[in-house]
């Protein structure tokens, strides 16, 4: 998964990530998304419906993919801001991969 990499790269250089925080739009949408997952859990499991974890890992990968394009993450130069960006991916990371892992289906180390 790119954020993998992103995280990967990060930690290479010594980069840490501190609490995720909202500066833009983007951010915004990619919180909310997060903020989404136990929700979308227990509504997949009260209904015994996967479909709804599907839903939200497409949903979730498609906000990350926004947020990536729109900003700079390891390139940011305000240490403060990238920081919190790599927070930003790292729960992204978390949340896709338990989700896919609930799933059944394997996260690669990289793509």
């Amino acid at each position: 998964m790119r954020i993998q990499s992103i995280l990967r790269k990060a930690a290479d250089e010594g980069r840490a990530s501190s609490a995720p925080a909202v500066h833009s739009a983007e951010e915004r949408a990619l919180a909310l998304r997060l903020l989404a997952m136990p929700d979308v859990f227990e509504a997949a499991q009260a209904k015994r419906a996967p479909n709804l974890l599907c839903d939200y890992a497409f949903s979730l990968a498609q906000e990350f993919s926004r947020f990536y394009s729109e900003h700079h993450i390891l390139s940011e130069t305000d240490a403060n801001l990238r920081s919190t960006r790599l927070a930003l991916c790292k729960v992204t990371l978390d949340s896709l991969s338990k989700s896919l892992n609930i799933l059944g289906i394997e996260v690669p180390a990289r793509m």
